[in-house]
């Protein structure tokens, strides 16, 4: 075997790593994502709320120095009986509880008059 071909090996190894890492990445983002959205639906049922919109945020939003370590920054929308909508960012701690208490932590955008 020459040089050539070991290099060659250890370019398309190379390559598969990256592309495992990269579909894992993918479904990890994915599962947790999903996992995100049933916790904050299950938070806003459980309170009064109605969910209207729930997107995952990149940057985390006011949660920025809290994110990481297994934490989904999410940016929500919501209504209850008392106002139309209201508007918040939601961070969703790890999930090896069952329970959702704890598990999440609202801070409301301040009303606009």
């Amino acid at each position: 075997m020459t040089n050539f071909d070991k290099a060659i090996i250890a370019l398309l190894l190379l390559v598969l790593v990256v592309i495992l890492s990269s579909i894992s990445a993918i479904y990890t983002h994915v599962r947790y994502t999903k996992k995100g959205k049933t916790v904050i639906n299950d938070w806003a049922n459980k309170n009064g709320f109605k969910l209207i919109q729930c997107k995952y945020s990149l940057l985390g939003g006011p949660f920025i120095a809290s994110k990481g370590h297994g934490r989904w920054v999410f940016r929500i929308t919501v209504s209850d009986q008392s106002t139309p909508e209201r508007y918040g960012w939601i961070i969703v701690m790890p999930f090896p509880t069952t329970s959702t208490d704890n598990q999440l932590e609202v801070k409301w955008d301040k009303p606009t008059v």
